[in-house]
């Protein structure tokens, strides 16, 4: 039997080398689907195909005989197969196009919810300042309901404008990320859940910003951008260069189309915007000042001080924090601080897109006494935590704002009220 199996191998071969495909053997690959290679056959079709074959050369060895230690002696001989190939043509199919909604400049109306009060108990020729950090303005869609989920806490968003509203400040630095932006990055897997929704966090992030300004009209409010705000910079440099810097009508004096001063129209609502992240920095006398953050690690508070020899208020690592020191000088010390004022984004379990599911988060507000002419000044940190800040003897409890986030921006009935005291009773 086997020498019967060995010249029907050997007849097969002579076949091949001939040149011959066996008409089995053709209809056997010519049937293949012509879905090949992981190819979504809605999407394309076959057009053509065809089978070929080549010639692999290889060696053969053949027991001839056997040692007396009865390893057997073998000897060699040239021998040649056939290999085949299926090659297929394929054409793109003609797909709908889908639709995005084009981003456009906010323009909504906002009725003011709260208004400032004569200030209490600030030093003589001292200012005062407030510093909002981090609330990442931005949604999951539900990709069953459409309804907009926001990474961003608006108890805490609210408690800013009240404590706003009780010490109208001088100046109101906002510490940068006032966006999340998760769309726009890489750093992420893109869950569908982000796709689409730039337009909804750029009008209700214009929301909260005109609350804050229109609470305080006459403070100096500054916008440090922040490295959630350069992930649109980075995006059209990496993907989309040509657009990067387009002006509209290429006026010199113009904001970029797609910069967070024309998306967010900040210049027309009142904010002087920085230098770009990491660059930006305001400073509030000669020994304060506010960046946006340039490390998130926990010791970051001493590492600021030791690098800025000034006090830092900074945003950035989500942790309300401060570390002090003495400068010494001749004749003269002055007390710094390192300080992380928190986040204003939502810290419960896996909502805000990060490198791990439970983060060491808290939410916070810091504001500032400082003489604007000398290098005096005094930091303070307040914790939010729930829909509530304990501030200079006062409570503050979050007010019901999604009814009216929703009658004056266009995405507001698909907002998501997520927490019970974001709705009006």
């Amino acid at each position: 039997p086997r020498d019967a199996e060995s010249r029907r191998n050997d007849q097969r071969r002579d076949e091949r080398n001939e040149g011959h495909v066996p008409p089995a053997t053709r209809q056997s690959i010519t049937s293949r689907p012509p879905g090949l290679c992981g190819n979504d056959r809605e999407k394309w079709e076959a057009t053509d195909s065809d089978v070929g074959h080549h010639e692999v050369p290889m060696k053969l060895r053949d027991i001839v005989d056997y040692k007396e230690n009865g390893d057997p002696i073998y000897i060699e001989k040239p021998h040649k197969e056939t290999a085949f190939s299926f090659d297929v043509e394929l054409e793109a199919k003609e797909l709908e196009p889908v639709e995005f909604a084009p981003l456009a400049p906010v323009e909504i109306n906002v009725t003011q919810q709260y208004e400032a009060t004569p200030p209490k108990n600030r030093p003589d020729g001292f200012n005062t300042a407030l510093f909002v950090p981090d609330p990442q303005i931005g949604f999951r869609r539900d990709q069953d309901t459409g309804e907009y989920d926001p990474t961003h806490d608006r108890r805490a968003l609210d408690i800013v404008l009240q404590v706003a509203a009780y010490l109208d400040p001088d100046d109101i630095i906002i510490l940068g990320d006032w966006l999340d932006m998760t769309n726009w990055t890489k750093k992420y897997t893109q869950s569908q859940e982000f796709k689409e929704t730039t337009n909804p966090a750029l009008q209700e992030g214009q929301w909260w910003l005109k609350q804050l300004a229109m609470t305080c009209p006459d403070a100096n409010k500054e916008y440090l951008l922040g490295n959630h705000e350069a992930r649109v910079r980075d995006s059209l440099l990496n993907h989309y260069g040509q657009a990067y810097q387009v002006k509209p009508g290429g006026r010199l004096d113009a904001a970029p189309l797609m910069s967070m001063d024309a998306m967010l129209e900040l210049e027309d609502i009142g904010y002087d915007v920085t230098d770009p992240y990491p660059h930006g920095e305001v400073w509030l006398n000669d020994f304060l000042k506010a960046i946006h953050g340039e490390s998130a690690a926990k010791t970051v508070n001493r590492k600021i001080m030791e690098k800025h020899n000034v006090s830092v208020v900074q945003g950035h690592n989500h942790r309300i924090g401060m570390k002090s020191s003495t400068m010494q000088f001749r004749g003269n010390q002055q007390p710094i601080h390192g300080v992380t004022a928190g986040c204003l984004c939502r810290t419960d379990p896996g909502i805000v897109p990060a490198v791990s599911n439970r983060m060491d988060w808290q939410q916070g507000i810091v504001h500032a006494q400082y003489d604007p002419n000398g290098y005096d000044h005094n930091v303070s940190i307040n914790r939010i935590h729930r829909g509530r800040c304990y501030f200079e003897g006062e409570v503050f409890e979050a007010q019901p704002q999604l009814e009216n986030i929703q009658k004056d921006t266009d995405y507001g009935e698909m907002f998501n009220p997520v927490f019970d005291a974001m709705v009006a009773e």
